[in-house]
Formats: C-alpha cells, structure tokens, sequence
C-alpha cells in the first residue's frame, strides 16, 4: 500500500487507525476500493489450523446467527428447513453433538472504512459507493476541488465522507465519514466480511470481482 494512500485513508479515518488496522486494494461488487479492516485473530487462526470453509450462502448465515456462539444449544431451535441448510455448511462452521448443534464460525474480520476514488467531484461519484450498509465509506477525490460543492453535501446526507487530495500538502477533510449505528449483524454483512476476508487474504483464486449481495443460488 503506497503512502499516498494511506495519507487519505488515516485523514479520512480522522488522523488515525484503530490499533492492528491493515489496508488492502480489493474489488468488491465490481468496485475498487481500499479497506481499513481488523482480523479476528482467534477466528483467523482458528480457520487456518482447522482447515475451516467460508460459509456464502445468505439463508445458511442467517440461520447461524440464531445459534449461541461456542454453546451447544437445541437443534430445535431451527426449523427443518435451516437444519438442512446447515447440513450443507463447510466443515468448521459448527459442531454436531447427538440433538444439539454449536456454532463456532464468527465474522472473520471489521471494516472500518471503504475508501474509493474518484476522478471528479460529480454527483455520480457516489454511485460508486456501495458500502454504507456495512461499514463506513468515503469518497477520495483525486482531482481539484472546485464544483465538489453539491457532492460534499449528497455526501453528508448519506454519512459518506469526502477527501481531496492530489498529493501536494495534506489531504482535505470535505466531509467526516459516519459511523455506522445501532449495529446489528445481519446475513448479508457477515457475507460482506467473508468476501472482503478472502480478498485481502488473497484466496479463493485471487482477487476476483464479487458481488456481496448476490442472491444465492438454489
């Protein structure tokens, strides 16, 4: 990761990064962009020793999320249908034990910021800026300021933050990127961070262009 960028990054995350913050160059939904994200370090490690799959089947993760982490609880506490999507998870993601089942796949990393460029400070910039359900985003304008005004403003409708910065001084803070509120995990922000793991890792064939909402397949 070259200085430049991170420069824009630590500027838009408000001079700086939360303590074992990496940066990657990904593409996600078909859109290049930086993220600054957290491993799980337990998690990590406990997928690399154990050899565990990435579960990307949306109704799989949902049904995960109803089960207590690192408990065996009651199969019963999913209907038939979600026992026989979790039948089809890789191995690793839970542990079976006669009538109960135990969840031991978490998320396997956070973003705390998506960072994308721009060439111009057109309001179409933020089309590409997908992120916003899942973690906070900003827009870093690599082009001159003047006109940036309407998009500055779309921007802090929607909590996206903007920078400009061509490389000359520091970078300019337009607008403050939000944080994300009253969080609650949900199935397709857990695939987000599956797909984001597996690209900043390197895995799964590379870097390939993924879509985080993609409706699963039958």
């Amino acid at each position: 990761m070259d200085d430049q960028t991170q420069q824009v990054v630590c500027a838009a995350a408000g001079g700086e990064l939360p303590p074992g913050t990496q940066l990657a160059e990904v593409d996600l939904w078909g859109v290049r962009a930086v993220l600054a994200y957290r491993l799980d370090e337990a998690e990590h490690e406990r997928r690399v020793r154990s050899g565990a799959g990435s579960v990307d089947d949306l109704w799989a993760l949902n049904a995960l999320l109803k089960l207590p982490v690192g408990e065996p609880a009651p199969a019963s506490l999913l209907n038939d249908y979600e026992q026989g999507l979790l039948r089809g998870c890789p191995p690793g993601a839970l542990r079976r034990c006669g009538n109960t089942v135990e969840r031991l796949a978490v998320l396997p990393l956070w973003v705390d910021l998506a960072v994308v460029g721009s060439d111009h400070a057109g309001l179409d910039a933020l089309n590409r800026m997908p992120f916003g359900a899942y973690a906070p985003q900003a827009i870093w304008l690599d082009c001159p300021v003047e006109g940036a005004e309407r998009l500055v403003a779309e921007a802090e409708l929607y909590s996206t933050g903007v920078v400009q910065w061509q490389g000359d001084g520091v970078p300019r803070v337009l607008a403050v990127p939000q944080p994300l509120r009253d969080v609650q995990i949900t199935a397709a922000g857990w695939r987000f961070t599956e797909h984001a793991y597996r690209q900043v890792l390197g895995g799964c064939g590379g870097r390939a262009v993924v879509n985080p909402l993609q409706w699963p397949t039958p």
